[in-house]
């Protein structure tokens, strides 16, 4: 019977053979003083860490996940002294949640708290967001992570990159996600800005498609 792997290894494998789907060169590396994957498609690098969640981590969507906040462990936010990460956290069910480490590690989002799970029980460091903030994803509905990524996207005639995102509160106190798109080659520079359900769309009809 072959050797199962530790949780976070298997993850690790998981997220790096999606990317090499995709088309990107990707570096696993076995440290635990910096990220666990290096990746580069299109002349960009992004380095990226990845944890399983084991004891809260049977959800296999946004709706399913049945907390208010997701936790981020605030001992990784020394591996931004080599670049800024993404981080991605891995659930049993294969969903994913994607952020940037610019998002996670602000001094507002600081949180001590008690941990009771299968490696630790006692007081830890996060850092804390609200889960209506957080990307979730799976490998079948990879869209938010490419638009993560900063990732590239033609219409057949133009590319454009993703160069940012806002988050835009709602009167019913939800968040709309905006994207910025730079379009390439433009004099001047052209700048648009598409919501996020609206790029899904476009992507799932091919009238975007991700280069």
């Amino acid at each position: 019977m072959p050797q199962k792997l530790p949780n976070t290894i298997s993850a690790t494998i998981m997220v790096k053979e999606m990317l090499e789907k995709w088309g990107y060169s990707v570096r696993q590396r076995y440290i635990d003083n910096d990220v666990k994957i290096i990746a580069k498609k299109n002349g960009i690098t992004h380095r990226i860490e990845v944890e399983s969640r084991v004891k809260d981590g049977r959800f296999d969507s946004m709706s399913t996940f049945v907390y208010g906040e997701v936790n981020f462990l605030a001992c990784k936010e020394k591996f931004i002294k080599n670049g800024d990460f993404w981080y991605i956290i891995v659930s049993k069910k294969d969903c994913m949640i994607i952020m940037h480490s610019d998002d996670i590690y602000k001094p507002q989002n600081y949180r001590d708290k008690n941990c009771n799970s299968e490696t630790y029980t006692g007081k830890d460091k996060f850092y804390v967001l609200p889960t209506n903030q957080c990307h979730f994803f799976n490998e079948q509905t990879p869209t938010i992570m490419q638009l993560c990524l900063h990732a590239k996207f033609t219409d057949g005639k133009k590319n454009f990159k993703v160069i940012g995102m806002e988050f835009h509160p709602q009167p019913d106190k939800s968040l709309k996600i905006f994207y910025e798109f730079e379009e390439e080659g433009a004099q001047p520079p052209k700048i648009y800005m598409r919501e996020k359900e609206h790029i899904c769309k476009l992507l799932e009809e091919g009238k975007l498609k991700h280069l």
